[in-house]
């Protein structure tokens, strides 16, 4: 450690840099001043070629002319007498060899310059020779160099004493306080209790200098690391208190906590630490180290591809990022049903990664199991409670002898459906229109649940038609029938076990019954049985009172099917119309109840949702905002006739016409009509989607197909022009299949 100091000290590291930059300025500046040199010295021997042409070539001109041959040699030894010059030679025109020469001739590192020798002779110029005069370049260059040597060596020597020079000054002011500083550093204890200073060789105060300063800062800083130490210590102790509290409570809350907590680590094992709860939720003891998938999933309901998904979504959450258990976190189960011991318990479960200190990556499993057997069962009880509840306040809105039909009309339906269903060669359609009726008199009833039920079994059926095959769809239409005879069962039981002690059921016929009788004993009283007028009157009075209370009133089958029809308005966001019955001359037979009210609620609840507007619209056309149905009753050739009004926009026979040639159902030159008889095709509807109270086309259908089966018939007519718009205004005409003695007429 010491020599890694010495060697990478701060006096080092500068001398270094001193001696590099030295280096590089004096190669730079050597190498500027021998260019500098050599321009100077080419220059110089430019002008010496200058002075020998100016000089010495006009006298030679004459002494080869003349063939002095003793004044050309004193001229060419006076060349070579010039510094850097070698070698002259003179050479006659077109000769190869000199004729003349002095000097010897460098081989290479020469500079050459040819001079032309003219002579001038009764004004007429004429070349004689030329003259080469070779300079050594040789020897420039040696004087360059030794030059560069020289300025490369008398700065290095400047360099050598000014970097010896810095590192004395270097090592007095500045390095021996650093080395001191470390020292101080590496022998500083935050632990001791006494104050410990760095002490440096001050001068005085008026000459301080930064390394000054800076001891100063490091002994402050030392008492403040000291301070920091001592504080810190105790902030650890008293967190450490803390924290122990903490584990006890922690260890205690897992004694006593009321849930099942436990981490799993590597390879789904139970850590050691766990709540004593677990013990008892699963009757087991020694639970550390266990595979906690086993212990959750072996002997619950789920099934063994969804133990071997939960096994592995556990393992692959486990070591890897915080963002695995996100994605993955929907694998794992939240509530089991387990069998321990021979009990069935329901435990909800929930899982919890626990990350690293980074919070990247999961370092373990937290699970907590809460037993809710019992909480469910009381769920389940309230659940019980709440929808007896409810099916109360749907039975105590009706009166209880309406109660008493609709709940036997119910339990009729739905064993013709139970019929219908189990026949080998089940009709669809048949069945389709049978709970499509069972709903709407459920709803007219306002028995929610039922037609709920009933909404959920037409479901099935229809996508049993839609698709021919479907894996296990008997057995769920078989389980949604169940689930809605139940419901039927459920508003009868409560009807006939809550109810009857708490309100009356007398029923409107009984009071009619007795007072009959009381009429009929009233008239035996008082006929004279002495006078056969008299009795022959009375048998026909007793006779006709008797044949009155076999018979029902149409106004009364009215007033049970309008007080039903207030929850299929307020669905639709309508008030609840007023139903006008005219014609009340003609009674039907008790028998006839049933039939009729199930076609009559029909027409009812297709009037409300298609029939009358909204009342925003009614208020714009300047209509009432409660509509208007009507009924006329006639009697036709022993048949009774009904006549369906509203006071609605009609039917919307432009939205008709598109659908039915959608469906094939009528030609393009069809009549409105005809257009009009498809709604009773059971494959048209113009509502936008399916609801309980329309959307699938069925309803009229099923009207139809009841009507036929019972020997009646049911049509559309047309009272009114159609609209700009494409509605028509229309009427139900239906013809109600009755036998002579089925009908009573009133006198």
């Amino acid at each position: 450690m010491l020599n890694i100091r010495l060697r990478h000290s701060v006096s080092h590291k500068i001398l270094a840099a001193v001696v590099g930059i030295s280096a590089f300025f004096t190669l730079l500046t050597t190498i500027v001043i021998a260019y500098a040199d050599y321009r100077t010295e080419l220059n110089q021997l430019d002008k010496k070629f200058v002075q020998i042409e100016t000089s010495f070539l006009s006298a030679l001109v004459r002494s080869v002319w003349t063939v002095d041959e003793v004044q050309i040699g004193i001229t060419l030894q006076s060349i070579t007498h010039l510094s850097d010059i070698e070698y002259v030679a003179i050479f006659e025109n077109d000769g190869s060899q000199a004729s003349y020469a002095k000097g010897q001739k460098p081989d290479s590192g020469f500079k050459m310059m040819s001079f032309p020798l003219k002579q001038t002779e009764d004004g007429d110029e004429q070349t004689i020779g030329r003259l080469d005069v070779y300079a050594s370049m040789t020897e420039i260059n040696n004087r360059i160099i030794q030059k560069a040597v020289f300025l490369i060596v008398s700065q290095s020597m400047k360099t050598i004493l000014a970097s010896v020079f810095i590192i004395m000054m270097i090592n007095l002011l500045a390095t021996n306080h650093l080395k001191k500083m470390t020292t101080f550093f590496n022998r500083f204890n935050p632990k001791e209790e006494k104050n410990q200073k760095l002490t440096l060789t001050h001068r005085s105060s008026r000459y301080a200098d930064e390394i000054d300063f800076l001891s100063d800062s490091i002994n402050k800083m030392a008492e403040n690391l000291q301070d920091l130490y001592r504080n810190m210590e105790n902030k650890i102790q008293k967190r450490t208190r803390q924290l122990s509290e903490k584990t006890n409570d922690i260890k205690s809350m897992l004694q006593n906590m009321q849930l099942g907590v436990f981490t799993l680590i590597d390879d789904n094992k139970i850590h050691k630490e766990y709540s004593q709860y677990l013990k008892l939720i699963f009757e087991q003891d020694d639970l550390a180290g266990k595979d906690g998938i086993d212990l959750i999933c072996q002997g619950s309901d789920l099934s063994g591809d969804q133990i071997d998904q939960t096994r592995a979504a556990v393992s692959n959450m486990i070591g890897e990022h915080i963002l695995s258990f996100e994605i993955n976190e929907h694998l794992l189960p939240r509530e089991i049903v387990r069998k321990v011991a021979g009990h069935k318990r329901i435990l909800e479960i929930d899982w919890q990664a626990i990350a690293d200190n980074q919070g990247d990556h999961i370092t373990k499993m937290m699970v907590i199991i809460r037993d809710v057997t019992k909480l469910r069962d009381l769920e389940i009880e309230a659940q019980k409670q709440r929808e007896e509840l409810v099916i109360i306040g749907h039975l105590l809105q009706n009166k209880p002898q309406q109660n008493h039909k609709f709940t036997n009309n119910l339990m009729t339906l739905s064993a013709d459906v139970r019929k219908e269903l189990h026949k080998t060669d089940t009709q669809m359609e048949a069945l389709y229109r049978l709970v499509h009726t069972l709903k709407g008199n459920a709803r007219a009833a306002g028995y929610l649940m039922v037609s709920a039920a009933a909404h959920e079994l037409e479901d099935h059926i229809d996508l049993m038609t839609k698709q021919q095959k479907i894996k296990g769809g008997t057995s769920a239409l078989q389980k949604s029938y169940e689930a809605m005879s139940a419901c039927i069962e459920k508003y009868m039981e409560i009807y006939q076990t809550k109810l009857s002690t708490v309100v009356s059921e007398k029923r409107s016929d009984g009071h009619v019954m007795e007072n009959s009788l009381k009429k009929c004993l009233n008239i035996v009283k008082n006929v004279d049985i002495h006078s056969d007028a008299n009795v022959r009157q009375a048998l026909a009075e007793i006779s006709m009172t008797l044949q009155h209370t076999g018979y029902i009133d149409l106004r009364n089958i009215v007033s049970d099917l309008r007080s039903g029809l207030k929850s299929v308005a307020q669905s639709l966001g309508k008030p609840t119309p007023q139903i006008q019955v005219i014609g009340q001359g003609v009674r039907l037979s008790s028998g006839q109840e049933a039939t009729l009210m199930a076609v009559l609620n029909h027409c009812f609840r297709n009037t409300i949702d298609h029939g009358i507007e909204s009342p925003e619209d009614r208020r714009k056309k300047h209509k009432p905002e409660q509509g208007l149905i009507q009924i006329k009753v006639m009697e036709d050739a022993g048949r009774m006739l009904f006549m369906i009004s509203d006071d609605g926009r009609g039917l919307n026979l432009k939205k008709i016409r598109e659908k039915a040639l959608e469906k094939n159902l009528i030609s393009d030159g069809a009549s409105n009509l005809e257009l009009a008889q498809t709604i009773f095709s059971g494959k048209l509807t113009t509502a936008q989607s399916v609801t309980d109270v329309s959307g699938r086309g069925i309803g009229m259908n099923a009207v139809k197909t009841f009507l036929e089966e019972k020997g009646g018939e049911i049509a559309v007519g047309f009272d009114g022009p159609m609209s700009s718009e494409g509605f028509q205004p229309f009427f139900f005409r239906i013809v109600f299949p009755c036998r002579d003695e089925e009908i009573f007429r009133c006198a």
